[in-house]
């Protein structure tokens, strides 16, 4: 038991078995999270991702793969310069589809 005179409270820490229920135990965030599925599995329509909320990171990660090879390609130079220049301008027109899809 904890207390402070001056301020007017007690403060009893709770047993671990008390606060290990307290923290397992669901609560209103939870039933929020599950409450947008119920309600689409009884109107029965599927739920989908609006073209806002997919994700643009395969595309960047494609585009800039591209350009360090095409990159590389010019500082190596010769045939093996070409291929790698070649190669990373494919991924990167890839990484161009994919992005703007």
């Amino acid at each position: 038991v904890f207390g402070s005179r001056g301020l007017g409270f007690v403060y009893k820490r709770p047993g671990p078995a008390r606060a290990a229920a307290e923290r397992l135990r669901p609560g209103l965030a939870d039933a929020r999270l599950l409450a947008p599925a119920t309600v689409a599995e009884e109107s029965g329509v599927e739920p989908t991702l609006s073209r806002a909320a997919t994700s643009n990171g395969p595309g960047i990660a494609l585009m800039a793969a591209g350009g360090a090879l095409f990159v590389a390609g010019a500082i190596v130079g010769g045939d093996a310069g070409t291929l790698l220049m070649v190669g990373g301008a494919g991924i990167g027109a890839y990484g161009i589809y994919i992005y703007l899809r």
